[in-house]
């Protein structure tokens, strides 16, 4: 199993989450998180994870992100 993530995906795996929400939509999940800046600002990313079979059968996730 393998995850795509793109470059602003892998800053914030780093950073802890003051609260996550995760909703299923049928082969997608979709993440709320709230996320707070080193000054202490706070802010909403929103993550939608699909769900996809690759060409040799297995599972893939494919994820995109807003901030």
């Amino acid at each position: 199993m393998e995850k795509i993530y793109d470059a602003t995906e892998k800053k914030v795996t780093f950073d802890k989450a003051l609260y996550t929400k995760i909703v299923w939509a049928g082969r997608r999940r979709y993440f709320f998180d709230i996320l707070s800046t080193r000054a202490g600002d706070k802010y909403i990313s929103i993550t939608e994870s699909r769900k996809k079979q690759d060409q040799n059968g297995g599972v893939q996730f494919e994820n995109q992100k807003l901030f």
